[in-house]
């Protein structure tokens, strides 16, 4: 199964962010033990950095969560394409709908098909759920 994460969802993790942190670790683990295919967009390789740079105030903190992350995921690029996507799709959240233009042309594209997207919705349960009793 492949799956595009959301930056939050990884920031639960890399943080351990409550009430959060059990169900994100859950979801790391099943790409670490390559049950699940990761993927991230290119933009949360950069706000990881800094928000867990933010969070510890810690450079080291920041670069070791990009350096595990990087190790674990498949990297979807930004570019002209995704961005003028993203402002087709006419959300009013951008930050989502680059997600979901990545997801359409990066990860459902040629090279990758068939990708779940785990995110964290207003309320903050987990979307996709279905992916913990498939995994």
């Amino acid at each position: 199964m492949k799956v595009l994460f959301d930056t939050n969802v990884l920031l639960d993790a890399m943080l351990a962010r409550e009430p959060f942190v059990a169900d994100a670790a859950f979801l790391l683990n099943a790409v670490e033990s390559g049950r699940v295919e990761g993927f991230m967009s290119a933009t949360t390789v950069t706000d990881v950095h800094y928000l867990v740079g933010r969070q510890t105030k810690s450079s080291e903190a920041a670069i070791a969560a990009v350096t595990r992350l990087l190790a674990l995921m498949e990297i979807c690029a930004v570019d002209r394409e995704i961005l003028e996507q993203a402002i087709g799709l006419g959300l009013p959240d951008f930050e989502d709908a680059v997600q979901i233009a990545c997801d359409r042309v990066r990860v459902r594209g040629d090279r990758y098909s068939g990708c779940e997207w785990i995110r964290r919705v207003a309320d903050f349960r987990f979307v996709a759920s279905r992916t913990e009793k498939s995994v």
